[in-house]
C-alpha cells in the first residue's frame, strides 16, 4: 500500500495554511517589524526560524500528537504562557523603540542567528500555530494510507506556504522601513 496524495484535498490544505498564516498575529506583526528595520533578508531568516518550528510541530504530530500532549501537558502550558510573555516583551520593546524615520533609507545591521532563533521561538510558542497544527493535520491525514509520507508532503506544502506568506509580509516590512 503506497501513498498517493489526493490533489483536491492537499490543495484544500494549502488554502486553508496560507490563509491562517497570512492572518495578522504574533509571526506576522514580528516579520513585519524585523524586515522593516533590518531589510528584507532579516525577514526571511525569521520565516526560516518559523519553518523550523513548524517541522519540529511536524514531528510531534508524527510521533504521536495525543501521546506528547498528554505526557508534556505541563511543559506545552509552560511553552504557551512563555510565548505570551515573550510577545508582551517583543511588543513592549516595539513600543519603546524610536520611531524617527530613517531619511536615508538605510537599515541597521542584523543580527541573524538571534532573528533566526527568536522567530523559531515565537512560532513555537503560538497559540495559534498550536492548535491550527492540532486540528487542520489530523483531519486532512487519510488513515488508510501511510502516515509518515502524508505528513512530510502536508508538512512541506506549509513549509512552502509558510515561508511564501512571510517573504511577502517581510516585502511589505522592508519597503515600511
Amino acid at each position: 500500500m503506497g501513498y498517493e496524495p489526493d490533489v483536491a484535498r492537499l490543495a484544500t490544505f494549502t488554502g486553508i495554511w496560507v490563509a491562517a498564516a497570512a492572518a495578522p498575529g504574533g509571526n506576522s506583526a514580528f516579520t513585519v517589524s524585523i524586515s522593516s528595520r533590518y531589510g528584507f533578508g532579516a525577514g526571511l531568516v525569521g520565516a526560516l526560524g518559523f519553518v523550523t518550528a513548524l517541522m519540529t510541530y511536524l514531528a510531534v504530530v508524527a510521533f504521536g500528537l495525543d501521546f506528547a500532549e498528554s505526557q508534556f501537558r505541563p511543559l506545552l502550558n509552560v511553552l504557551r504562557w512563555i510565548g505570551v510573555g515573550y510577545l508582551l516583551y517583543l511588543a513592549v520593546k516595539l513600543w519603546q523603540a524610536d520611531g524617527g524615520a530613517r531619511l536615508d533609507g538605510a537599515f541597521e545591521t542584523a543580527a541573524y542567528r538571534k532573528i533566526y532563533l527568536q522567530g523559531a521561538l515565537i512560532c513555537f510558542t503560538n497559540p495559534k500555530v498550536m492548535i491550527f497544527i492540532a486540528v487542520v493535520f489530523p483531519q486532512t491525514v487519510v488513515a488508510e494510507q501511510p502516515l509518515v509520507p502524508q505528513l512530510l508532503v502536508l508538512g512541506l506544502c506549509g513549509a512552502l506556504s509558510s515561508f511564501a506568506v512571510h517573504a511577502t509580509y517581510s516585502l511589505l516590512g522592508h519597503t515600511l522601513g
